[in-house]
C-alpha cells in the first residue's frame, strides 16, 4: 500500500502537467485507475482522429471516387447509404474499444492482479460511443463544405470542442461551454477506477451521434453530388458579344488566327 500511494502521487505530480491532453486521473493506487487515465485517456484523441478520418473518407472521400454514384444508381436511398456507414463505424469502433479492454483483463492477469468483465465493456461503451459522435459530427460538417475544405473544416471542430474542455480546467470562464464538447461527457465516465459508468452522459454522446446523423442525412438528401449544401451565390453577368477592350485579349484575338494559319 506505501509503494502504491507513492506511485499514485508521483503520477499525479506528472498529470498536473498533462491536463491539456490527458483528463484529470482518479485512484492511481489502482490499476484500473492508472490505466484509465494514461490508456484511455489518450484512446479518446485517437478514436476522434479514426472518426474523422473514416467519416471525411466516407462523406467526400467515396464521392471524389465515384462510388457513392454506384451505389446511389443501384436503387440504395441516400438515408440508408448514410445509416450503412454510421453503423459500419459504429460496430467496428465498440470492437476495437473492447478489444482494447480486454487487452486490460489479460495485461493485467499477467502481473498477478484482476479486474473484472464488467468494467472493460463500459469502458469500451463510453469509447465506443465517443467515437460515434466524432463521426457522425464529421458527416455533418462534410455535408456543409466543400470536398476541398471538408476535413479540414471538421477537424477544427473538433480541435476547437477538444480544447474548450481540457482549457476550461485552467481557464474557468470557460467552464460554462464545457457541455458543447463530447469530451466533456466521456470523461464523466470512470467505470476502470470507480465502477462507475455515467448513464446519462453516454446517452448524450450517442444522443449527439444519432441526431448530428440524421442532420447529416437529410443535407445529404437536399444537396447535389460532388457540391457543398452552402454554397456561396455565383455572380452572374449580362451575355455580351462586344470586342473586349482589354489590349491583352485584343492581341490574343487578333494574332491566334496568324498562330494557326
Amino acid at each position: 500500500p506505501e509503494d502504491r500511494a507513492a506511485f499514485a502521487h508521483s503520477m499525479s505530480q506528472l498529470a498536473s502537467q498533462l491536463t491539456l491532453i490527458l483528463p484529470p486521473p482518479t485512484r492511481l493506487d489502482t490499476v484500473g485507475g492508472y490505466v484509465e487515465w494514461r490508456s484511455f485517456g489518450g484512446l479518446a484523441i485517437v478514436f476522434a482522429v479514426w472518426a474523422l478520418a473514416s467519416a471525411s473518407g466516407a462523406a467526400r472521400g467515396d464521392e471524389e471516387r465515384g462510388l457513392v454514384e454506384s451505389v446511389l444508381a443501384a436503387s440504395l436511398p441516400r438515408f440508408a447509404w448514410v445509416a450503412s456507414r454510421v453503423a459500419g463505424f459504429a460496430a467496428a469502433s465498440f470492437v476495437a474499444a473492447l478489444a482494447s479492454g480486454l487487452g486490460l483483463v489479460a495485461g493485467a492477469a499477467s502481473g498477478g492482479e484482476s479486474v473484472g468483465l464488467r468494467a472493460p465493456l463500459e469502458v469500451a461503451v463510453g469509447l465506443a460511443a465517443l467515437a460515434l459522435s466524432c463521426y457522425s459530427l464529421t458527416l455533418l460538417i462534410a455535408q456543409l463544405a466543400s470536398a476541398r475544405i471538408a476535413t479540414a473544416a471538421a477537424g477544427a471542430v473538433l480541435l476547437i470542442l477538444f480544447l474548450v474542455n481540457t482549457l476550461s480546467r485552467t481557464f474557468t470562464w470557460l467552464a460554462s461551454w464545457r457541455w458543447l464538447s463530447p469530451f466533456h461527457y466521456y470523461e464523466l465516465n470512470h467505470p476502470l477506477a470507480s465502477a462507475r459508468l455515467d448513464v446519462p452522459a453516454t446517452l448524450t454522446l450517442l444522443g449527439i451521434a444519432v441526431l448530428a446523423a440524421a442532420a447529416a442525412a437529410v443535407l445529404f438528401e437536399s444537396r447535389d453530388l460532388g457540391s457543398p449544401f452552402l454554397r456561396s451565390p455565383s455572380r452572374h453577368h449580362a451575355v455580351s458579344y462586344e470586342l473586349s477592350r482589354s489590349r491583352a485579349v485584343s492581341y490574343t484575338h487578333l494574332t491566334l488566327p496568324t498562330i494557326l494559319r
